[in-house]
């Protein structure tokens, strides 16, 4: 265990567990916006009013074994954070979306301190700006000249809504909303490198560095990395069962497919090929699984 207020030269480049109160003299600003706050991290995110496509699909089996598939499309008018490619639509009439003039980012403090060591972003950047930033001071002209608009700015909810009217907003308005890490007390597990903290090479090829908010026991910790780590594995798993499945059953589909000039039969079949695709498939990944 580091001690915050020394740091001491014998430890250097070994794996080191420090924790304490962070500080910093200086304040999050998003360049963007004018919006400023003392965190150690600070998420914006940028929402525009436009179309989005949403399809649905019917799939009808006709006497002797045809296939017809019909698609229908809808578009509405929704917040997306991310850009939606009018010119991908099916129908791209009416519905053409203008080009985000601003996007979604995460600033990570400068000059952060704990005690007399030195926090940069490779440890900053790993605590969750999951603080709601409810009142943003921005600065209108800022935010106009960002997003090229000359809309009205206006605090609703707590986020900044760039729009003539904000309670029914209109193709192409913004709203920009943040979350943030506060200055707090923080601990990390990582090598030590002069006066910071940088990824541990692990035996197997890896790098190690655990961050986490508040005075957190290091073994505690390490149970947590390996609770996550082990939820992910078991993620991976059932994704490459459920894919293995998908697989036999496309594999197997043609059969009912066949079957289906005698539709009571066809629809045995298409039972029957399901149980067997999901027998198959969840042999096939235990058998991996346990190999592995």
């Amino acid at each position: 265990m580091a001690s915050p207020q020394q740091v001491d030269p014998a430890q250097e480049g070994k794996l080191v567990y420090l924790a304490g109160q962070t500080s910093t003299s200086r304040g999050l600003v998003d360049a963007h916006t004018g919006v400023q706050v003392p965190a150690l991290r600070l998420a914006r995110k940028v929402e525009m009013y436009q179309w989005v496509e949403a399809s649905s699909s019917k799939k009808d089996v006709a006497v002797g074994g045809t296939e017809t598939t019909t698609t229908q499309y809808d578009y509405a008018l929704q917040w997306q954070e991310r850009q939606q490619d009018s010119g991908r639509f099916q129908k791209p009439e009416g519905h053409a979306n203008p080009a985000m003039a601003l996007a979604s980012e995460t600033f990570s403090a400068q000059g952060v301190q704990l005690g007399n060591w030195s926090i940069d972003s490779a440890v900053l950047d790993k605590l969750p700006a999951s603080q709601i930033h409810a009142a943003p001071q921005a600065d209108p002209a800022t935010v106009q000249a960002a997003l090229g608009s000359r809309l009205p700015v206006t605090l609703l909810d707590g986020a900044l809504v760039v729009s003539a009217n904000p309670q029914q907003p209109s193709l192409g308005d913004y709203r920009i909303s943040y979350q943030l890490a506060p200055v707090q007390p923080i601990s990390v597990i990582g090598r030590q490198t002069g006066y910071g903290i940088a990824p541990w090479q692990t035996d197997s090829g890896t790098e190690l560095l655990l961050v986490s908010a508040g005075v957190v026991p290091a073994a505690q910790m390490f149970d947590q990395a390996v609770s996550a780590n082990s939820m992910m594995t078991w993620i991976w798993r059932v994704l490459g069962s459920v894919l293995m499945i998908v697989a036999f059953s496309s594999i197997l589909g043609p059969l009912s497919v066949a079957a289906s000039v005698l539709p009571l039969l066809g629809r045995v079949l298409a039972m029957g090929t399901g149980l067997i695709a999901t027998g198959l498939g969840l042999g096939l990944s235990v058998l991996t699984i346990g190999v592995a």
